[in-house]
């Protein structure tokens, strides 16, 4: 345990600290885990949805310094790709004439 008064009240901000570090954690596991849920589903409107909450907790995560700024763009770039991916093909081609 410490022994000066500074570093009580540092111990103190430290495990206040490690429980929201953990709360953002949580949240962020949870918003990846509803998104994956949502693609296996094949619903494509609550697949794109929770990809906007997954983008909203990936950028929070990454405002706070739980992760680092160009891993949560990885993820992003990543999750969205498998989005891309489970689309259906409703681009059209090009007529040519």
């Amino acid at each position: 345990m410490p022994q000066r008064k500074s570093a009580k009240e540092e111990l103190k901000k430290s495990l206040k600290r490690k429980q929201q570090n953990t709360i953002r954690k949580r949240a962020l596991k949870e918003a990846i885990k509803a998104y994956k849920q949502a693609l296996a589903a094949d619903d494509l409107k609550t697949s794109q949805s929770a990809l906007r909450t997954l983008y909203a907790a990936l950028d929070k995560a990454s405002a706070r310094h739980i992760i680092h700024r160009r891993k949560a763009d990885r993820k992003k770039s990543r999750f969205a790709a498998l989005l891309v991916k489970k689309a259906p093909k409703t681009a059209t081609k090009k007529k040519s004439s």
